[in-house]
């Protein structure tokens, strides 16, 4: 009886031991339960960030690569000048060296007139024979003695000051006073103040205001001559030039090649676009506002020639024209760009420039019609 008992105690005491274990476990698997969703709240939390990372990585690298595509195109931008692109001169960076692409090689003389050079100065017999046929004015100045032998020197310059000019206009047969037009105010501006405001606006390109300023300046401040003027003078200028620019059209049209290009200039802030249709003897230019086939259809010079355009490599002034050619000045400027870029270009040689006219163009040529019908237009004209 005393052995059963020892060993029920000795199991009792057994079974207790393993109620602890289990209880132990139990709460280190609560544990580990609790700690594996900690675990995996953390590793959502985790891949959440990666993808988050991703996506900002891969817009970093979108970003990057525009960056990079903006920053390889102005430095081409900024690369371009007269020389290797389409832009004009005047647009050419004043840091950068001018552009010496002119068939002139470099030389050791220093600038200026060299030794030896014939000099192109003043005549005094030309000076003499000009006074004798009134171009010069004349007046003499003495230095020295009167009474005394005298050798003479000429000075040549301009005197300005503000003519009056009185006009009487007297009555007819009827007592009426038949006044011109251009005589319709008391006082007006006479013919040389006006040719000199067209000049100073259509040559020297100078502002209205700057015109007034420079022709009062000259008069002694006499003048009051306002921008508003300057804008009628260049107006009325423009339509006495009407008869001219119809004469030197039909001239273009008349010849048997035109050369043609176009610059962009800015007015009032929009870009525009000066044409120039010339050759050796004259040249006319024309604005507008596009360069595309319906802009260009609207230039009668274009619509009626029935000879070769010379033109830089526009695909528009293929419709027009019976023949062409492109200006080797636009495909060496090609040439020598694309060359900087280290593409296909770069294996041509310049000869090669002279090339003829591609399949491509020529079957442009032929939808823009035929040169008999073109022909037979321009003489119904």
């Amino acid at each position: 009886m005393i052995e059963v008992m020892e060993k029920l105690n000795a199991m009792e005491s057994e079974h207790k031991k393993d109620r602890t274990e289990i209880k132990e476990l139990t709460s280190e698997v609560q544990s580990l339960r609790k700690e594996k969703s900690s675990l995996r709240e953390e590793v959502s939390s985790l891949k959440q960030k990666t993808s988050t990372l991703e996506e900002e990585n891969t817009s970093l690298k979108a970003e990057n690569r525009l960056l990079h595509d903006d920053n390889e195109r102005m430095k081409r931008i900024l690369a371009n000048d007269s020389n290797n692109s389409s832009t004009p001169p005047s647009n050419d960076q004043p840091e950068k060296a001018p552009n010496s692409f002119n068939g002139r090689k470099t030389t050791e003389k220093k600038p200026g007139a060299q030794l030896g050079h014939k000099g192109s100065s003043l005549s005094k017999a030309d000076v003499e024979r000009k006074i004798r046929e009134g171009i010069y004015g004349h007046r003499i100045e003495q230095i020295g003695n009167s009474n005394r032998a005298c050798i003479t020197r000429y000075r040549l310059d301009l005197e300005i000051k503000p003519i009056v000019t009185e006009i009487r206009i007297y009555a007819d047969e009827k007592g009426k006073f038949q006044v011109p037009n251009e005589l319709k105010a008391d006082v007006s501006y006479g013919e040389t103040v006006k040719a000199i405001t067209a000049f100073l606006y259509s040559e020297g390109v100078v502002a209205n205001d700057r015109i007034c300023t420079f022709i009062n300046s000259l008069s002694g401040d006499a003048f009051c001559l306002s921008t508003g003027s300057v804008y009628g003078f260049c107006q009325k200028f423009a339509q006495t030039c009407t008869t001219a620019c119809t004469a030197i059209e039909q001239g273009l049209m008349n010849s048997n090649v035109i050369y043609t290009d176009a610059t962009s200039v800015s007015t009032n802030g929009k870009q525009t676009y000066i044409r120039n249709f010339s050759t050796t003897d004259c040249v006319l230019y024309s604005s507008s506002e596009k360069k595309d086939l319906e802009t260009l259809e609207g230039f009668k010079i274009l619509k009626e020639f029935t000879g070769a355009l010379i033109h830089g490599h526009e695909t528009a002034l293929y419709h027009f024209g019976t023949r062409h050619g492109e200006c080797n000045v636009h495909l060496e400027r090609k040439h020598r760009g694309d060359a900087s870029r280290q593409n296909r270009w770069k294996v041509i040689e310049p000869v090669m420039m002279n090339c003829c006219v591609p399949k491509w163009r020529k079957t442009v040529i032929q939808k823009a019609g035929s040169p008999k019908r073109k022909r037979r237009r321009c003489l119904n004209v």
